[in-house]
């Protein structure tokens, strides 16, 4: 799916230029998932832990997801952010638009990624953006 690998390039991307790509596996990384209702069953979740799986992320060995997802009511996403943020996690994962207005509003200093399953035909993206590679 290629809506997946764009979501992966640029998320490995970002941990890369985070960590430097020869840290990547030195370090565990520590990821925040934010959303309501349970995004760890959901398709987008795991395709995004697939995916970083393929890529040698493995869970538990080099990424932790902070999971913070069970949150039962739109209104405590804020106070949920600011837990992960108070966590130090090195990147936030939202699912939906209201958990990504939060984490935003909770830090600028995390870079925070937006999970969407969105089909590139649909006309919401103009130009599918690729991580960029070093020489």
């Amino acid at each position: 799916m290629i809506t997946r690998r764009i979501l992966l390039i640029g998320f490995g991307a970002m941990l890369g230029d985070r960590f430097g790509v020869e840290a990547q596996h030195a370090k565990v990384s520590r990821v925040g998932v934010l959303s309501l209702g349970s995004s760890s069953v959901s398709p987008q979740f795991e395709a995004l832990r697939k995916g970083l799986r393929e890529r040698g992320w493995l869970d538990g060995q080099n990424i932790v997801f902070e999971d913070r997802t069970r949150v039962d009511q739109y209104t405590r996403l804020p106070e949920v952010a600011a837990t992960l943020v108070a966590l130090n996690v090195d990147v936030l994962v939202t699912f939906g638009s209201t958990a990504t207005e939060a984490a935003a509003k909770a830090t600028n200093a995390i870079p925070v990624v937006m999970v969407a399953a969105i089909s590139l035909t649909s006309g919401c993206t103009r130009r599918p953006c690729r991580a960029a590679s070093s020489p």
